[in-house]
């Protein structure tokens, strides 16, 4: 605890270090296993953001900006996100991944989300509730044109 926490019982609010490389990595110094990383690929042409780690508040504006930048410089009808190494799925992840699925629609292109874990599923169905989502449990499925 920092001076300004001693003797309240506070805990610090977690600060993050960003190392500026690909794949887009984020780790916490209070927290040092809470790790969030996007790789970007490709998969039979179609272009793939593949997403590890905790999907929450501190990293969800940092995805979303992957996947803005991903739709806007791709010419493939289809992108896929691929969160099976998703740990964490929280509000502030759904919302982007509400706004993308909104944007792709925008632009003619399908946003798809692959997920397989109860975790993310889970979360993805209350997102279902107010958008509808491509969620397909397979990326071969998922990155088929």
């Amino acid at each position: 605890m920092g001076p300004e926490t001693a003797g309240l019982g506070l805990e610090p609010i977690v600060t993050m270090s960003v190392v500026h490389s690909n794949p887009g990595f984020v780790r916490s110094r209070t927290r040092p296993n809470h790790e969030f990383a996007v790789i970007e690929r490709d998969t039979h042409d179609v272009p793939v953001l593949e997403v590890a780690g905790e999907v929450d508040l501190r990293v969800a504006p940092e995805l979303g900006e992957r996947l803005s930048h991903q739709l806007s410089s791709s010419t493939s009808p289809v992108v896929v996100l691929d969160l099976q190494a998703v740990t964490f799925l929280g509000v502030a992840g759904l919302s982007v991944l509400i706004t993308a699925h909104r944007r792709a629609r925008l632009q003619h292109t399908s946003l798809r989300i692959v997920a397989n874990t109860a975790t993310v599923c889970r979360s993805l169905k209350v997102a279902a509730q107010h958008q509808p989502l491509e969620v397909y449990p397979k990326l071969t499925a998922a990155a088929a044109v």
